[in-house]
């Protein structure tokens, strides 16, 4: 190295030397900051109030899984219960058939039925009752009587 970088390089030890002796003094005579009552208050508020908040939000987390966990069973319940009115839908569906084939047979029998009336009306009328029985049968027995009454 030559000689003007060696006393380049001495003057700037020295001057770092000089430095740090006076950042040890400045380091020995300075006093810590003392804070004012009212901002240690103010730190021991903010402290109290950041745990309030800490166990509020832990709460909060525990809340929010408890409500994940119930709208999971909702879903679960819902999608039950979606399916259970598909079944329903479908029997429905079956009974309004078999109650159609009811009303159709049910049509179909009153037809019948009015059919089987005017039968029964026009054999009514052509049927004899008890009392004209008993008029043929009086009817017979003077006959009866008369014939008899001949061959003796």
């Amino acid at each position: 190295m030559d000689q003007p970088a060696k006393d380049r390089l001495k003057k700037i030890e020295e001057k770092q030397e000089d430095f740090d002796k006076r950042l040890k003094e400045v380091e020995q005579n300075t006093e810590p900051i003392k804070t004012p009552p009212y901002f240690q208050y103010q730190l021991s508020n903010l402290q109290e109030n950041v745990t309030i908040i800490k166990v509020e939000l832990k709460e909060a987390r525990a809340d929010i899984s408890q409500l994940k966990e119930s709208q999971a069973d909702l879903r679960d319940k819902l999608k039950e219960q979606s399916e259970d009115i598909k079944y329903i839908i479908k029997e429905q569906e079956a009974h309004k058939e078999v109650i159609d084939k009811i009303m159709s047979f049910g049509e179909e029998t009153q037809s019948t039925q009015a059919d089987h009336t005017q039968r029964l009306d026009r054999i009514e009328v052509a049927m004899a009752t008890k009392d004209d029985i008993k008029r043929i049968e009086a009817t017979q027995e003077q006959i009866l009587k008369l014939l008899q009454e001949r061959n003796n």
